[in-house]
């Protein structure tokens, strides 16, 4: 079965949809096709009860509702029942209340309002106004022009009340008459709208019918300079028209996209305010305007100041009455117009339903947390939408605001409402008519419908890819992607563009998904359509250029490994990062490398990024090979091509934005650097994610071995495998037991009876070994070590030892007596030293001398002179305080004995001294 052959009605049929409001052909069978869906009966019922209260004096009414739903079809309907006017012997407001007839209310609501004699204006307020109008704001003007239309005058003010004049002198018609004659058969409606190539005629006419010469000398020109019009003098009018017409008689205006006419101009709202309420206020509520416009009334004002939104609060009362349609309103309308089908179609369908429910519902479903994963709901509606797929209606609603707010379509206000979501479906419907039963309405087939309404430029992109492209599915997909470019919250993915272009639920979807993303490739090089972070957009000439100049920013590997390292070292590792050994807990800086290139030399160790981006690529033996015998860290990414073309047009995109950072663009121009500097904010995270990827997986190597790793995290990753790297390069990291700090080291200064360093057999560990033996070797060679000298040499290799810890045993061999610490050439203490080497700043100004070792047998010998000489022990324990000690007594002693040498001029037997102070100088 074709599906052609599925519905009651021929699909082919004329379908009137939303229309321009001027047309007036087919009334009967618009009225006859007409749906009155359960929410427009809602909104009838809210609209006829306040048109027929006597006691509403707000006689306004605002239909709202965004393209499709319906709002321009309904006041034309309105228009027509409220006329009640008969045509072939039926009256329209008998064929509208046929519609209604189970709601009781509502018809008896219609049925109040048709016992009150009504004429309508139905207008298109765009194609009405006067685009030359000197004053913008004036919403009067048309409402004018189709009134002084109506009673026949004409739309110029001026001439219109010339026309009132003779009118209520009971001269228009004699006027018209001798006009006639004098014109040559010219009938005064052909011409008046040009009287001034006939200026002489209608004087002479006006006289001819007057009787006053004097008066028709430049009558119309008296007429233009003392007209003035005015919203009092038009409701005047208006009320003498209704009042002529008989009691209870009522005329209503219905004014088709009114919102996009007022839009972003408080001065026209404020300006159909006053309207609305003049004409209400003068004419006793008996004249209503009824207007549509695309959005609610709330969302004309949420750009608005706070002063323009109070002010426009006036104009929202005027309209009590709103009438707000949504897409359910039209997804019913196009179900009962367009696709009831046949009792034999419905019960196939609903068969089919239950045979391939599964298949369906997996091929045509859109992810679960898109807004427009809306399926079938059962077999039912299955038949109800068949061919189309139900989240058709709201995805293509979306698209087709989203191109009228970016001004895709050609005409005034670049409005929407000239075809209709019901025209568009049925354009679809019958591209599809001759498939079989079982296929699907694709999306891109609502493009077909659309096309005529699109600005010239966009139509002729778009027919320049039909000529490069010779693959069907490349031209699907790029009017696909044009239609959703955008529809912010719908994201076109492969998975995405393959569920709405699906056709046969029988076809295999992998392949098809594979079949749209080569037919997207060949589309991204020709620059029609750009992908970021998975998601296609279309690109329009305009974009093409930008992305054109992007494209041909020249470009070397250096900038892009340099734009790399910058990601990975700054970005993901951090720019403050150092490599903790956690045995020692010490921190090292460490040389950042890519690709065996510097980015930053700042240490003995290294980490080298092998990115894969380069023409030469390494396998893991030649990676294991290569960091053989190097201080180096290697972290392998493993190739890339599509990471490294991401880095590549980053950086393109984003020098050409910072040189075309100007306020000279043209409107167009400036939105598109601002999407692609927002695009291009998003790459970049995008990037630095591939990367932290790339970084979780990679493998590390060390002096020809892989090293594993039991964390993920990138940051983690590199910290845990960095272990090898530090203790392979400072092999002597080891023999530095434990972490000691400032206080630490004041503490063993100041308090050094409380260490357990300070044992009784006094001998020195490992470290203390090192460093002494550093400081005799270079004492030997004359060389003066300050304590920074010393600290910074067991820093580096192959030691690598905390600054802090080598001074910790800086202090221990001082107080075993193995060092002494000099200052400006002067020895000092254990609190001065404390005070300097806690004081890292101090510490180079404090130099270090090796202590020769003193044998047991030294010691006593001096214990006994001591004792000899002063009689008394020596009772100090070490070394160290039982050289002060005597140092200090052999100073006293020569300072006691040098002044009685002194006096030796006067006491010549003094001289016997000279051999004792010259020994007493050598031990002080």
């Amino acid at each position: 079965m074709k599906i052609k052959e599925l519905f009651r009605d021929d699909i082919n049929r004329q379908i009137e949809g939303v229309i321009k409001a001027a047309d007036t052909r087919n009334i009967l069978s618009e009225m006859d096709e007409f749906v009155v869906t359960k929410e427009l009966q809602e909104a009838l019922l809210s609209f006829f009860r306040s048109y027929t209260n006597p006691k509403v004096t707000n006689t306004g009414a605002w239909i709202a509702g965004f393209f499709g739903t319906g709002k321009s079809h309904l006041l034309k309907i309105l228009s027509y029942a409220l006329a009640n006017q008969e045509i072939e012997g039926r009256k329209t407001g008998e064929i509208f209340r046929e519609k209604i007839k189970e709601d009781f209310e509502l018809d008896a609501a219609v049925l109040r309002a048709l016992n009150n004699p009504t004429e309508t204006i139905l207008f298109n307020i765009d194609e009405v106004a006067n685009q030359n109008e000197k004053d913008k704001a004036s919403v009067l003007q048309p409402f004018k022009k189709v009134f002084d239309r109506k009673l026949g005058l004409s739309e110029s003010p001026h001439i219109a009340r010339f026309e009132r004049d003779l009118i209520k002198e009971n001269l228009y018609d004699r006027f018209r008459e001798v006009f006639r004659e004098i014109a040559e058969g010219n009938d005064w409606e052909s011409v008046r709208e040009r009287h001034m190539i006939y200026k002489s005629k209608v004087e002479e006419a006006f006289a001819r019918v007057t009787g006053n010469q004097e008066r028709a000398s430049n009558l119309l020109g008296h007429y233009r300079n003392d007209t003035v019009v005015s919203v009092e003098e038009f409701a005047r009018e208006v009320k003498e028209y209704i009042d002529s017409k008989g009691p209870g008689f009522r005329l209503v205006f219905l004014a088709d996209e009114v919102g996009q006419f007022i839009a972003h101009d408080i001065r026209i709202m404020l300006n159909l305010q006053t309207l609305v309420e003049t004409l209400s206020v003068e004419c006793n509520s008996r004249v209503w305007v009824v207007v549509t416009a695309q959005d609610e009334v709330t969302a004309l004002i949420k750009n608005m100041s706070q002063a323009d939104k109070y002010d426009f609060s006036r104009v929202q009362a005027r309209f009590y009455v709103r009438l707000n349609l949504s897409s359910h309103n039209v997804e019913e309308v196009i179900q009962k117009r367009l696709l009831r089908k046949t009792d034999t179609a419905g019960e196939f369908l609903v068969k089919s339903f239950e045979m391939q429910r599964q298949n369906i519902t997996t091929l045509l479903s859109l992810p679960h947390d898109s807004k427009y994963n809306v399926t079938y709901k059962g077999s039912d509606n299955f038949a109800a939408y068949y061919p189309f797929i139900p989240y058709q209606v709201s995805l293509y609603q979306a698209a087709i605001t989203s191109l009228s707010n970016n001004n895709s379509f050609s005409g005034n206000y670049t409005s929407v409402g000239a075809r209709s979501l019901l025209n568009i479906f049925q354009f679809a419907l019958q591209k599809s008519a001759d498939k079989d039963t079982g296929n699907y309405i694709p999306f891109d087939l609502f493009y077909e419908g659309t096309e005529a309404l699109l600005k010239s430029n966009i139509k002729s992109s778009i027919a320049q890819a039909q000529r490069v492209f010779d693959n069907p599915l490349a031209i699907r997909l790029i009017k696909t992607l044009f239609m959703l470019k955008y529809v912010n919250d719908f994201k076109c993915t492969v998975n995405n563009l393959a569920i709405i272009l699906a056709e046969d639920i029988d076809q295999d979807r992998d392949e098809f998904r594979e079949e749209i993303r080569t037919a997207l490739e060949s589309l991204i090089v020709r620059d029609f359509v750009q992908e970021v972070d998975g998601v296609y957009i279309y690109q329009s000439d305009e974009e093409q250029t930008v992305v054109n100049a992007i494209n041909n920013y020249e470009l070397n590997y250096g900038i892009i490994r340099t734009e790399t390292a910058k990601l990975i070292y700054e970005d993901i590792f951090g720019s403050t990062l150092k490599l903790k050994h956690i045995g020692s807990k010490t921190d090292f800086d460490y040389s950042r490398k890519i690709d065996g290139n510097f980015y930053k030399s700042n240490g003995d160790i290294a980490v080298n990024v092998i990115t894969g981006f380069e023409d030469e690529s390494f396998t893991a033996e030649e990676v294991k090979t290569r960091s053989l015998g190097l201080p180096e860290l290697f972290v392998c990414l493993g190739d890339d091509y599509k990471l490294k073309s991401d880095i590549a047009l980053y950086i393109r995109t984003d020098r050409y934005l910072r040189i075309n950072e100007s306020n000279n663009l043209t409107p167009e121009r400036k939105r598109i650097i601002e999407t692609k500097l927002f695009e291009n904010r998003d790459r970049r995270k995008k990037i630095i994610s591939d990367l932290k990827g790339k970084l979780t997986a990679a493998d590390f190597y060390y002096n020809g071995r892989k090293i594993s790793t039991a964390v993920l995290n990138p940051q983690d990753r590199l910290l845990e495998a960095s272990q090898e790297l530090i203790e392979g390069v400072y092999y002597q990291l080891g023999i530095m037991k434990g972490s000691y700090s400032r206080e630490d080291v004041e503490r063993l200064l100041k308090s050094p009876g409380q260490e357990s360093l300070l044992n009784a057999d006094d001998g020195l560990n490992e470290v203390e070994k090192e460093i002494f033996n550093f400081l005799t070797n270079q004492s030997t060679a004359n060389k003066n070590v300050s304590v920074k000298l010393l600290t910074d040499y067991f820093r580096g290799k192959p030691y690598g030892w905390n600054e802090m810890n080598t001074t910790y045993f800086v202090a221990s061999l001082f107080l075993k007596s193995k060092v002494r610490a000099i200052v400006n050439y002067s020895e000092i203490d254990n609190i001065v030293l404390a005070q300097k080497l806690t004081n890292l700043k101090e510490t180079a100004g404090v130099v270090l001398q090796p202590v020769r070792d003193i044998s047991p047998e030294q010691i006593a010998a001096l214990r006994r002179f001591y004792f000899d000489y002063f009689d008394k022990p020596l009772s100090a324990s070490d070394v160290r305080a039982i050289y002060n000690t005597a140092k200090d007594s052999f100073t006293e002693e020569l300072n006691r004995l040098n002044a009685i040498y002194e006096k030796r001029d006067i006491y010549p037997f003094v001289a016997v001294l000279e051999g004792p102070v010259d020994i007493l100088k050598l031990l002080a």
